[in-house]
């Protein structure tokens, strides 16, 4: 996503919105993720400087059934978005559903009612 803000990928706008997958998670733990965030918000702020910018916060994982990995994930979810409100310079937008119906069959991705 860097790059596209870099290369002004996207067409000028007042307003932007960018919603961050769960997939960092996976790999980097919350504070590293939200280090990634900032800078991603910096080359954003570089290249839209009239633009104003909203982050989602990560929705929850609805996996069903539990493994210690998932559990990690959701924990890390958690703490990402209790840090994702110390980023200066850009409104959050709490993403906090349970409805299993808004998302797909593997309880990640939002399904076409939950979009």
């Amino acid at each position: 996503m860097t790059e596209f803000s870099q290369d002004k990928h996207f067409q000028p706008s007042p307003h932007f919105v960018m919603n961050i997958g769960t997939i960092t998670l996976k790999y980097d733990d919350p504070d590293i993720a939200l280090n990634k965030t900032e800078l991603l918000v910096q080359s954003f702020r570089k290249s839209y400087p009239q633009s104003l910018l909203a982050l989602t916060t990560l929705s929850p994982l609805l996996i069903r059934g539990t493994k210690s990995s998932v559990d990690h994930v959701r924990n890390d979810i958690m703490e990402y978005n209790r840090l994702l409100t110390s980023v200066d310079g850009v409104d959050i937008i709490k993403v906090n559903y349970d409805n299993r119906s808004m998302v797909c069959e593997d309880g990640i991705h939002l399904s076409d009612s939950g979009t």
